[in-house]
């Protein structure tokens, strides 16, 4: 039987940048992934930030707004469901 191989979509460590945080997105090239962010994992509601379709594997996404909250998470997703 052959083996298929799927990317493991991540988000790489962020890092602060200019007045925003700087996540790096890597997964399959020319595939649009949704990144997320939400400031309680207890009851997380998740709101859909970017819309990026990553070139050569990765796309770079910057939250200007990170200093706002004094938590804050993130995770990238293949469909744009802002849920639980």
């Amino acid at each position: 039987m052959p083996s298929i191989s799927c990317p493991l979509l991540q988000i790489l460590p962020a890092r602060v940048a200019g007045n925003g945080v700087q996540l790096t997105v890597s997964w399959a090239a020319n595939r649009t992934v949704f990144v997320q962010a939400c400031v309680d994992l207890a009851a997380p509601v998740w709101t859909s930030l970017a819309t990026n379709t990553p070139v050569n594997g990765t796309s770079s996404f910057s939250d200007p707004q990170w200093m706002d909250r004094p938590v804050r998470y993130y995770r990238a997703t293949t469909n744009n469901v802002a849920t639980r």
